[in-house]
């Protein structure tokens, strides 16, 4: 075992050959995965967000803003031109105030539907920022990668990982131990030194 990382629940240990992961295993994950070091490409944190969510409070924050905007800056009942004097003008008087009514309606409820929109967005944004966490992710190439929770000190994790996974392992070889380049062997007894 070269190196031995506990994240909450989760562990990672980098053998000589291997990266073993160790974890709760929710639903179908297994609790236990194995890769093998030259297929690790990287060690980072990454930030997961329901990107979705960021786009609707996008448009709902543009569309109430706009529908805010025309509700405040027109003022719809004064569209109505007024009538002259006239027998005929009282009726269509009453007519005309009943339009400009109408309309001064219709400029109150833009108002009213820009705030709501508005509303909506902002509480679409605070969904999408409570929903965004971070992951300590191991890349792995052609499988799917390593995961656990976001660790208390992430550099540190991060670069204890990639320091174990990248370092090259240690060459040991049989029946060599106690020789040196020179061929003596220091350890046994009347040797040259």
């Amino acid at each position: 075992m070269r190196e031995r990382v506990t994240v909450g629940d989760h562990a990672f240990v980098v053998t000589s050959h291997r990266v073993l992961s160790f974890g709760p295993g929710e639903g179908d994950e297994p609790r236990f995965r194995a890769v093998d070091r030259p297929n690790v490409v990287a060690v980072r944190i990454e930030t997961h967000d329901p990107l979705r969510l960021l786009g609707w409070a996008g448009i709902f924050g543009v569309v109430g803003t706009v529908l805010l905007l025309i509700g405040l800056s027109i003022d719809f009942g004064g569209l109505v031109p007024g009538v002259g004097a006239g027998p005929a003008a009282e009726a269509l008087r009453v007519v005309t105030d009943a339009l400009s009514a109408l309309l001064a309606a219709f400029g109150r409820l833009l108002v009213w539907t820009g705030t709501v929109v508005v509303l909506a967005g902002v509480a679409v944004f605070v969904t999408y920022v409570r929903g965004r966490h971070e992951r300590l992710v191991v890349a792995v190439d052609g499988e799917t990668n390593l995961t656990a929770p976001r660790p208390t000190d992430p550099d540190r994790t991060v670069y204890t990982l990639e320091r174990a996974i990248e370092d090259a392992p240690p060459v040991h070889r049989a029946g060599l131990v106690g020789v040196h380049i020179d061929g003596t062997d220091r350890h046994r007894p009347g040797a040259s030194r």
